[in-house]
């Protein structure tokens, strides 16, 4: 509300399927008839932190409701802290001081544990580490068959194939691999978290910084093994690779 003062009154814009009535109109609650305020303004509404819903019906001062209070008439207010528990014993003294009715209950905030933290930090790490072991097993793998391929390559350039598709077969030897791999991990590790969540009734949500740094590390794999074997596949290349004892 852009303002509020006593005697002011809201009817909040109904939603689909809710009925609520218009500034000027009688509305009846129960044995009680009362007259909404002509000058009442509709305003949207908003989430309510009491009941985790949209607020909705008519808001009301003390000066719009009248001397005579409709029953069931309820006050309420949201008021904010700061950390610690003295400050919320005063708030409970003073509502208890305005009526010995009053109720008062905490809502808190949510946020991620420090171990939930750290532990998926280490998660992210260990996934890295294991992405640097599987990048250095492919960079020896691919100048093994380099190493085996070498008067096959030779052949290949001395009869005129261009060196740069022989460069883009090693390119493909190792992006096939990750990609599928990456592709696979993501989907069974969102899958299998989803269903884990599902089980325990809780909301599944994907976290995209560390699925991004992952997936962004895997897939660097694939040009960092291609620049370190760029230099045994030009040695391989040369005509010196066609001699053989």
């Amino acid at each position: 509300l852009r303002s509020c003062g006593d005697g002011d009154a809201f009817v909040v814009r109904p939603g689909p399927g809710l009925t609520l009535p218009r500034p000027g109109s009688r509305w009846r609650d129960g044995a009680v008839a009362w007259r909404v305020p002509a000058g009442a303004r509709l305003v949207a509404p908003r989430e309510d932190v009491l009941n985790g819903g949209p607020t909705e019906g008519v808001l009301l001062t003390p000066g719009a409701a009248g001397r005579r209070a409709l029953p069931g008439l309820m006050a309420s207010a949201v008021v904010r802290l700061g950390p610690g528990d003295e400050a919320v014993e005063r708030l409970r003294n003073a509502a208890a001081g305005l009526t010995p009715l009053a109720q008062v209950a905490e809502i808190s905030g949510t946020r991620l544990d420090d171990g939930f933290v750290t532990v998926r930090r280490g998660i992210v790490v260990g996934a890295i580490g294991v992405l640097g072991l599987i990048g250095a097993s492919m960079l020896v793998s691919a100048l093994e068959q380099l190493a085996e391929r070498r008067r096959l390559l030779a052949s290949l350039v001395a009869v005129g194939t261009p060196p740069r598709v022989l460069r883009r077969s090693v390119l493909l030897q190792t992006a096939v691999p990750v990609v599928l791999g990456l592709l696979v991990a993501v989907v069974v590790g969102v899958g299998l978290g989803a269903l884990l969540l599902r089980i325990v009734g809780e909301p599944a949500r994907v976290v995209v910084g560390p699925t991004l740094l992952v997936v962004g590390v895997g897939a660097s794999v694939v040009p960092l093994v291609t620049l370190l074997s760029a230099p045994a596949l030009r040695r391989v290349l040369r005509p010196e690779g066609l001699r053989t004892e």
